[in-house]
């Protein structure tokens, strides 16, 4: 039996409606395997979560599609299946724990259940109907940026880290600056990763339209032309990352003009935006057009990119620049965008030291995490109770009081079941063997309070990287 979870974090009456279409629409994305669902919320932290159970084996291609709707319409989805029978008891005893707590419910019933949610959440009895969730389109400019259309074939190509399954049937909606929105039936044509469509190419999937009305077409090739023109062939992500720009060498010798001072790069430089064909630099310090450069980036969680570039605009505020990656460099940029364009990251810090706490919190929040903080051992599994399945990474201290941060990382591990959530431990006095004894107990790393808190927060964002890495084999 398969048995899968969809997690909504911090539900309010405005996102609640859209988690609701999305549980009615399971039995038809599931193919009407669908047995029961288990439906949770906790008032507190507004979690919400659906947990259905299939009359089938683990499916790739079921969980794929339940992934890519959950990330569009704000939640997240996961196997349960995969997990082994003690952690994923421990997850059923944590929802049962919330103030409202259904289970067995028929597909039948999802609406009447589903009612009692939104009553708990703020928002309107509406009446949903099961339907297949609707890929909706719109707003103009940005939205667009990396989309193409290909009116003489009716394909349309749409940038996303995240891709259903190939030959899923789509409703889509195009709606524009104005007017209702434009309906159509899609099948998804191809999915590419990055780089497949050519030299900095983004992800994503050309959907093939099926009895498109006229409107539409004329739409789509307004809004997202066969050549991009002045649009950027791949959308923009906001980053703050530093990154080192030298001149290429000519003859064995560096281009005198253009050459740095020294170590000024690191601290000074940093790449604002970026794209899987180029990025922009912030510097005082602009090369002209047309310098060929020599680039090394650090990327959020720890990703080193080195590639040739090239200088393509200027302005007072830095440069764009234009970058050419080998296969393993697009497959290393695919993996930073696509942890950058979805959700935040969650991250909980546990520390008695209330000056600590904030660095450390503010630390992580710069590298793009949603921040939780606790004062202790046992607040921290109470904040960690809240954000049930929605938490990425807890770093914690190891001395602390009611609970210092060996039984902490026990509790989370052994009783908490919580095995794929990175756990970071860090200490002012690292003992002899506590190491090894932390590793054992599952940390996943130990780190020495005296790095501060940025190196702390970039190692534990490293820790988190490779992790994610390791379970994706």
């Amino acid at each position: 039996m398969m048995e899968f979870a969809l997690v909504f974090g911090r539900t309010n009456a405005a996102k609640f409606p859209a988690a609701r279409q999305l549980v009615l629409s399971v039995p038809l994305l599931c193919n009407g395997k669908t047995v029961a669902c288990d439906l949770a919320y906790r008032a507190r932290s507004r979690l919400f979560v659906a947990v259905f159970r299939l009359a089938c084996p683990e499916d790739p291609v079921i969980l794929s599609r339940l992934r890519f709707w959950a990330a569009r319409l704000g939640g997240r989805a996961g196997s349960l299946s995969a997990l082994a029978e003690r952690p994923r008891s421990v997850y059923h005893q944590l929802l049962a724990r919330c103030e409202l707590h259904r289970r067995e419910i028929g597909p039948e019933h999802l609406g009447e259940a589903l009612a009692r949610v939104a009553a708990a959440v703020g928002a309107a009895p509406e009446k949903a109907r099961p339907a297949r969730p609707a890929l909706v389109l719109a707003g103009s400019h940005q939205a667009w940026d990396g989309a193409v259309f290909e009116p003489e074939l009716g394909r349309l190509f749409l940038p996303s880290p995240i891709s259903p399954p190939q030959g899923d049937e789509i409703p889509l909606q195009v709606r524009g600056d104005a007017g209702g929105p434009l309906e159509a039936q899609a099948r998804v044509f191809q999915v590419f990763g990055p780089g497949q469509r050519g030299p900095g190419s983004p992800a994503g999937f050309t959907l093939q339209l099926q009895s498109a009305p006229p409107e539409l077409v004329e739409a789509l090739t307004r809004l997202a032309p066969p050549r991009p023109g002045p649009r950027r062939a791949a959308p923009r992500y906001p980053v703050e990352a530093p990154v080192v720009v030298r001149p290429r060498v000519a003859e064995g010798r560096p281009v005198a003009h253009l050459e740095y001072a020294g170590e000024r790069e690191l601290a000074n430089d940093y790449v604002s935006n970026l794209s899987q064909g180029g990025a922009f630099v912030r510097t005082p310090h602009p090369y002209p057009v047309g310098t060929e450069l020599a680039l090394e980036m650090r990327l959020p969680g720890g990703t080193l990119l080195q590639a040739p570039a090239t200088v393509a605009r200027v302005d007072a505020a830095g440069m764009g620049v234009r970058f050419q990656l080998d296969e393993t460099g697009e497959e290393k940029l695919g993996e930073v965008i696509a942890r950058i364009s979805s959700r935040q990251r969650r991250a909980l810090v546990v520390d008695d030291d209330a000056l600590t706490r904030r660095l450390l919190a503010d630390a992580l929040a710069e590298r793009g995490f949603e921040v939780f903080a606790a004062s202790d051992g046992v607040t921290g599994l109470d904040v960690l109770t809240d954000e049930l399945l929605a938490l990425d990474m807890v770093v914690a201290d190891l001395r602390m009081p009611k609970m210092d941060g060996e039984a902490f990382l026990r509790t989370v591990r052994g009783v908490g079941g919580e095995q794929d959530l990175t756990v970071v431990m860090m200490s002012g006095w690292l003992d002899p063997g506590i190491e090894a004894r932390l590793h054992g107990e599952g940390a996943d790393a130990v780190l020495d309070k005296a790095l501060g808190p940025e190196l702390i927060a970039q190692a534990s964002d490293a820790a988190l990287e490779r992790k994610r890495l390791e379970q994706a084999g």
